[in-house]
């Protein structure tokens, strides 16, 4: 060690005093230059190097500042970005590390909320689609049936004005032939067009074609959908209730006797008698049959409706009392 004072070596004590700590026997002073011996000066010492600068525009904070110690990073705030990702680290590697992130069993129970949240909204969907389908079926397709059944009116009564004779007689499919009144289910009358497939009784009640026409002796059997708009309050109808039937030449007035449920293949419902097969009808026998599916919502079983003639009244500019309710 040189004998020359360093500053660098200061311990900020004063040599030249010994305040009990040993500092004059461990490091005594040096002794002074012989006679006639130049003093040499001490060595320059050299400068700090500079403190390198800190990165300000760090945009987590990651860096302590030269007066302060960070404990915790900052966040990015609204606006704002993260930093970059390393560019000397391949996009294939960083997905992978994510991917193995979201593997990790560590992260199983945020996979089991995410999947609650995924039935749970599933679920939620299908309610809505549930309720959606229910309105329709009741709002929906009742304005597309009374639209339907607008037109047929005008239908039957241009068909009315221009026949010659009564359309009951040879009626075509499809083609709208009577009305029927049920002033305990709705106000305004069905038109009932001829034939039971699909596309006749999409929006209206329709006719057995094998079966007798309104008044004739046997049975007058119709079929309608389970839907608001038609035939889904038949089950309302009870003995001694009446059902008028209008054609272009009478009124017809049914009496309600019974009602059941019975299979589709209960074909015997629909007989020239009622739940008869094989039998001929009588003078007496003057059937009306009323069909749709049940329950709501499904087609296993069919309900019906029998009534029996109790009037015939010629048609004229007035309904009968029992058409108005």
């Amino acid at each position: 060690m040189s004998d020359r004072y360093d500053p660098r070596y200061d311990d900020g004590f004063d040599d030249d005093y010994d305040f009990g700590y040993g500092y004059d026997d461990q490091r005594p002073p040096p002794p002074p230059p012989a006679r006639g011996v130049a003093r040499v000066p001490p060595e320059p010492i050299p400068p700090r190097p500079p403190r390198e600068p800190v990165d300000e525009s760090d945009p987590l904070s990651l860096i302590p500042g030269p007066d302060e110690t960070t404990l915790l990073p900052r966040l990015p705030g609204r606006g704002e970005r993260g930093p970059e990702p390393d560019p000397e680290v391949p996009e294939a590697r960083r997905r992978r590390a994510i991917r193995r992130h979201r593997d990790d069993p560590a992260a199983s129970g945020a996979g089991g909320r995410r999947a609650v949240r995924v039935f749970a909204e599933v679920f939620v969907t299908l309610g809505a689609v549930v309720l959606l389908f229910s309105a329709y079926m009741i709002w929906g397709t009742s304005a597309e049936i009374t639209a339907a059944q607008d037109e047929k009116e005008t239908e039957l009564i241009e068909d009315w004005a221009d026949a010659e004779e009564d359309p009951t007689l040879d009626p075509l499919p499809g083609e709208a032939i009577a009305r029927l009144y049920m002033p305990q289910i709705r106000p305004e009358p069905w038109i009932i067009v001829e034939g039971t497939d699909l596309d006749d009784i999409e929006t209206a009640p329709g006719h057995f074609e094998d079966s007798a026409m309104p008044g004739e002796t046997g049975n007058f059997a119709l079929a309608g959908h389970n839907v608001p708009a038609i035939f889904r309050h038949i089950d309302v109808l009870k003995a001694g209730d009446v059902v008028v039937v209008e054609t272009m030449s009478n009124f017809y007035i049914y009496e309600i006797t019974e009602s059941a449920i019975l299979s589709p293949t209960a074909l015997e419902a629909v007989a020239p008698v009622p739940n008869q097969p094989g039998v001929e009808p009588g003078e007496d026998d003057r059937w009306l049959t009323l069909m749709t599916c049940h329950p709501w919502w499904d087609n296993y079983e069919r309900y019906f409706v029998w009534g029996n003639l109790l009037d015939t009244r010629e048609r004229g500019d007035e309904l009968p009392p029992e058409a108005l309710g």
